[in-house]
């Protein structure tokens, strides 16, 4: 449950709906990687891609306000978004639950330890293929 400071102040990445990640340029930078096909591109190369790259979001815009639809995500990410957001309410549910019922015994941190390991358990499941 680590946190970020955006234009609106410290925020939890718990409570993240949007982007997995913080750094928005990642996702892009990572693309740009991919497209290009080399670490470290000569000027031609990096040019010639920015020229194509220029042209495609120009007609992508000129498609979007012609009316197009936006293109959906691929149905892996939306899966993955969704077990992603049904295990984050199941862990508050079950945190909740031990800080309402378990938490005046004293074996509260356990089960605290024990619910928050298999969430991240899970989570690193869904996430990382792990």
């Amino acid at each position: 449950m680590w946190s970020h400071f955006d234009n609106l102040g410290p925020r939890c990445h718990f409570d993240n709906l949007g982007p997995r990640t913080t750094n928005l340029a990642e996702g892009w930078h990572n693309g740009l990687n991919t497209s290009l096909g080399v670490a470290h591109p000569s000027l031609r190369v990096f040019l010639d891609w920015l020229q194509r790259y220029q042209f495609e979001i120009q007609c992508r815009v000129l498609q979007l306000l012609a009316g197009r639809p936006a293109k959906e995500r691929r149905a892996a990410y939306v899966k993955m978004d969704n077990d992603i957001a049904a295990a984050k309410l199941r862990y508050s549910t079950n945190i909740g639950h031990v800080f309402c019922y378990v938490f005046p015994h004293h074996s509260y941190s356990e089960s605290f330890y024990a619910t928050s390991v298999q969430y991240l358990d899970h989570m690193s499941y869904l996430v990382l293929g792990v």
